[in-house]
């Protein structure tokens, strides 16, 4: 398994297919033959082309050096990226944090162990020791073995070791292949600037055409570890995305007891239960005046009785005793006390009944006289008819008043147990909501730390962006000033020949170095590709801040984020989306007419795929159909070849989008 330098399909940069390894080694063969024609061929043209071209040629052969020390490097380095992502691990990885991951979680080696057992007994095993003796041959020299002669068993540290060693040397290769490639571009430079007379360095297109396809190589890695620094930035997104949706419900329990209206219920009922308090105290106040209210009138109708009943009494005696008729006045007498103990007997007899009962005053009966169906009036038209109610009223509203209190008292004991209760559980979301906040805090804490980092990492990916940018740019001049000297290298000879007989003109050598007309059509292409490259960056850039800005919508109020490069990030998006637009037209101009000069050659229809891809993420949706035509252009009748097989699956990639 080998891991590309280039993905067919990111998930968000687009990229094309050819490596910066590959496209440096092609043009790195094609320099010495280069100026090998050159060396024989110019010296015609001017007496200095000599000294230049052999000086020059010395400092690009240092170059071509350089650049195939860095093809070898980028092979073992696309090994050990190959052996990391066998074992499970990320080629994103930092030194720190493998560090931390093999420290902090062990686990993960055991199905690492298991992986790497398999792969021992494979055939990719031979395959990649051939590649260490090829490697050794070429004259690098054998840090470690990428697949070692036996697996780790049990051994999980000395696995934990060699992955540590494996990031070690990746890191170490990535810094040697920076160097190389800036003292390969020193070189180039220094070439150019040979001069002997009126030739210069500058005067061979083929060294800054070197120079631009080293720059592009340049540009290319700078983006790639934008890329790798984006990877690491997703980590944190979604560690960030996973604070927030726990923070979201710590949120809610933080504002459990408001939330739930519990300790409102608690208020209201304390409120019903101290009015129900006040109730209850009335309506024993209430008893208390109605028990007072009865024992009176009973002691009242107990007194009228007891005189109603001793005139009884007499009366009764009266009538068994008879008249005295020893007494000359005895009629009169039996009359007169008779008639006493009557009109006593009935007072008190009407008094109890009035005092018992109740009665009317101020009320007389209607002109029917009926006393069972009449109707009570007044009896002064002026004044109201008045109830004077009796002891039996009072006892019914004291009958009454003492249910009604037994179920208040029922009523208060039912919300007190309530307001216990209610009490109870909004002590208990008390501790829950105080335990959410801590948590929360915490959270906020971590994802604060996890922000700045994020922040941290966001902008060194923008920087390296804003380096693939100037460096693919760099490589855009480069290129367009070597295809200008190669057009002006075509007339030169064109121009030789001119006048030549066709004798002449067919053993002359600038013949065929006019019919290289080409030559200058394909190092334009390549500029258009440095203008893509362009593009690519910038698309990322625009994503990046388009991703910064997303993220910081989504979980900064609920993590109580304060953005400070990510929100300068996420401010540029309108620009970033315009000025990538405008790179990738351009470039599309620019492979359109490389198209015309180069006989509508199929890769650069494939080329024209993958720019209106980029333009379909930042312009509009429509240039993906014009990416399926130029892929499509590009795959048809060359199925079978290999060569074609990433641009099928890209096809097949859009159509399935």
């Amino acid at each position: 398994m080998r891991l590309r330098t280039g993905r067919l399909f990111p998930t968000r940069e687009g990229q094309t297919n050819l490596t910066g390894k590959i496209q440096t080694l092609l043009v790195a063969l094609i320099v010495p033959a280069t100026l090998g024609v050159l060396y024989v061929g110019v010296p015609m043209l001017t007496s200095g082309m000599p000294i230049v071209s052999d000086q020059a040629g010395r400092h690009v052969e240092t170059a071509r050096r350089m650049i195939r020390k860095y093809g070898v490097n980028e092979e073992r380095l696309s090994d050990l990226l190959a052996q990391l992502a066998d074992w499970g691990e990320s080629p994103a990885l930092d030194s720190d944090r493998i560090n931390a991951l093999l420290e902090g979680d062990r686990t993960i080696l055991a199905p690492a162990e298991e992986h790497l057992k398999s792969l021992a007994k494979s055939g990719n095993v031979g395959a990649q020791r051939e590649l260490e003796s090829r490697f050794e041959a070429m004259g690098g020299q054998r840090d470690g073995s990428l697949t070692p002669q036996s697996s780790f068993g049990a051994n999980v540290g000395q696995m934990a070791g060699v992955i540590r060693d494996a990031i070690r040397q990746r890191d170490q290769l990535i810094g040697e292949n920076d160097k190389l490639l800036a003292s390969a571009i020193a070189e180039l430079e220094a070439a150019g600037n040979v001069s002997s007379g009126d030739a210069t360095g500058r005067d061979f297109f083929a060294t800054s055409r070197l120079k631009g396809a080293v720059q592009l190589v340049q540009a290319t890695r700078s983006l790639r570890k934008a890329h790798l620094l984006r990877l690491r930035a997703d980590e944190h997104r979604e560690e960030l995305v996973n604070l927030a949706s726990q923070a979201a419900k710590l949120k809610i329990d933080t504002d459990l007891v408001n939330a739930g209206g519990v300790l409102r219920n608690v208020e209201q009922l304390r409120t019903q239960s101290l009015q129900l308090q006040k109730t209850i105290d009335d309506s024993e106040a209430d008893l208390r005046q109605l028990t007072g209210t009865i024992g009176d009138l009973e002691a009242r109708v107990a007194g009228f009785r007891d005189r109603a009943r001793q005139a009884r009494d007499t009366m009764d005696k009266l009538e068994t005793d008879g008249v005295d008729m020893t007494d000359p006045n005895g009629s009169q007498v039996f009359a007169d006390t008779y008639a006493a103990a009557a009109s006593q007997y009935r007072e008190a007899a009407s008094n109890a009944h009035r005092l018992e009962h109740g009665t009317l005053t101020n009320a007389r009966i209607d002109e029917s006289m009926n006393f069972v169906t009449g109707q009570y009036q007044p009896a002064d038209a002026g004044s109201d008819i008045k109830v004077q109610r009796g002891l039996i009223d009072y006892q019914h509203d004291r009958e009454t008043t003492a249910v009604e209190l037994e179920g208040l008292k029922a009523a208060l004991v039912s919300v007190r147990e309530s307001i216990t209760q209610l009490q109870e559980t909004a002590d208990a979301h008390a501790a829950t909501s105080a335990n959410a906040r801590k948590k929360l805090t915490d959270i906020q804490a971590t994802a604060s730390e996890s922000f700045k980092t994020y922040e941290t990492t966001i902008v060194e990916a923008d920087k390296s962006l804003d380096d693939a940018t100037r460096i693919a740019r760099q490589a855009g001049q480069s290129l367009s000033a070597s295809a200008t000297t190669a057009d002006q290298w075509t007339r030169d000879a064109s121009d030789r020949i001119a006048t030549a007989s066709p004798e002449a003109m067919g053993r002359s050598a600038f013949k065929l170095q006019a019919d290289d007309r080409w030559l200058a059509a394909q190092i334009r292409n390549e500029s258009a590709q440095a203008e893509l490259l362009v593009g690519r960056a910038l698309v990322n850039k625009f994503e990046l801040s388009r991703e910064a800005g997303g993220l910081f919508a989504k979980v900064g109020d609920m993590l109580s984020l304060s953005p400070t490069d990510a929100g300068a990030l996420a401010g540029r998006q309108s620009a970033l989306r315009e000025e990538a637009t405008d790179a990738l037209r351009k470039s599309v101009n620019s492979f359109e007419r490389t198209s015309r000069e180069l006989n509508k050659s199929w890769t650069i229809a494939a080329q024209l795929g993958g720019v209106h891809y980029l333009l379909s993420l930042v312009e509009n949706t429509d240039h993906a159909d014009t990416a399926i035509l130029n892929y499509q252009a590009a795959v048809d009748g060359r199925e079978s070849k290999p060569f074609v097989a990433p641009f099928a699956a890209r096809l097949k990639y859009l159509r399935q989008k």
